[in-house]
């Protein structure tokens, strides 16, 4: 009888051992995935700021004054850098009311916010070759 409450208690430690573990491990994921998303959005802002200089400097450099063009350039690329940010929004929305609020909800949330972000830097990055 000794045996077998020590081979349950053994069991029931190990399996509580292992679960506070996961539990440890998905909080570890999500706040990499959260920073990881943290950091590809302030490298996004870096290279649209970029971006905005790199339009006023073309813009000057080939007008002898800021024109129509310039300010209807840059309005654009404000509309749609403000266009990706609210898409990426409702994107993660989207993601969290899929796995509804499930313990890994955040690192999926997180994960497709900063893969969308990464592709918007390349968009922003290709405009620098036009």
């Amino acid at each position: 009888m000794q045996k077998l409450i020590f081979l349950f208690a053994l069991l029931f430690g190990s399996v509580a051992a292992n679960a506070q573990t996961a539990q440890k491990s998905t909080a570890g994921e999500n706040a990499q995935a959260y920073k990881a998303y943290i950091r590809a959005d302030k490298e996004m802002n870096r290279v649209y700021h970029r971006q905005l200089k790199i339009t006023e400097q073309y813009y000057t450099a080939y007008n002898e004054e800021k024109n129509t063009t310039y300010s209807s350039a840059k309005a654009a690329l404000i509309a749609s850098q403000k266009a990706f940010v609210a898409y990426r929004k409702k994107e993660g929305k989207y993601i969290e009311a899929l796995h509804k609020g499930g313990a890994a909800t955040p690192y999926y949330m997180y994960n497709q916010m900063k893969k969308l972000t990464e592709e918007r830097i390349r968009q922003l990055q290709l405009k620098d070759d036009q």
